[in-house]
């Protein structure tokens, strides 16, 4: 066999085998399954087919009860803030406000994505249709975290991601 069709050889055999890894990486990724906790005008729908979605309705009491649950979670068990460094939620609650009414100014839509069936991450306050869907198709199932407008990344305790887990799926 000559050099250079020994190199062609090879060459298709290095992208065969690539292909195949690409192939079996894909095909394992499993299901994602994304929570929404929002107002009808934050549903959204992405391009990726992966991408199952589970809309609730924060008008709908059940769901509501759900929501301001999950956010408490966040903030008491994860220190997650409810609301940016800037705005004074005591001036609010004075002006007012009841604490579910700043959970809603701030932390609508509630995103839980769900990777392998494990809660992967919580996005707050994201409606941005191309961000969401790359955000979510990166995450990992790995590391549960929170993303918030307000406050980029965070950490969510292992303790905290069954809490939440539950209150996800009980829906």
């Amino acid at each position: 066999m000559s050099m250079r069709k020994a190199f062609l050889f090879s060459a298709l055999a290095l992208g065969i085998i690539f292909a195949l890894i690409l192939y079996s990486h894909f095909k394992n990724q499993g299901s994602i399954k994304v929570f929404i906790y929002g107002f009808p005008s934050n549903f959204t729908k992405f391009s990726a087919r992966e991408i199952k979605i589970i809309f609730h309705s924060v008008n709908e009491k059940q769901y509501f009860n759900s929501f301001v649950e999950i956010i408490g979670l966040l903030h008491i068990e994860s220190k997650i803030p409810i609301a940016p460094e800037d705005v004074c939620v005591g001036c609010l609650l004075v002006k007012g406000y009841r604490l579910e009414d700043v959970f809603i100014m701030y932390n609508t839509p509630l995103i839980g994505v769900f990777k392998d069936e494990r809660l992967s991450l919580i996005i707050i306050g994201l409606t941005d249709e191309a961000r969401l869907e790359r955000i979510i198709l990166e995450c990992s199932s790995n590391d549960a975290r929170v993303f918030t407008l307000h406050g980029g990344y965070f950490p969510i305790s292992e303790e905290a991601r069954f809490k939440i887990e539950e209150l996800f799926l009980k829906d």
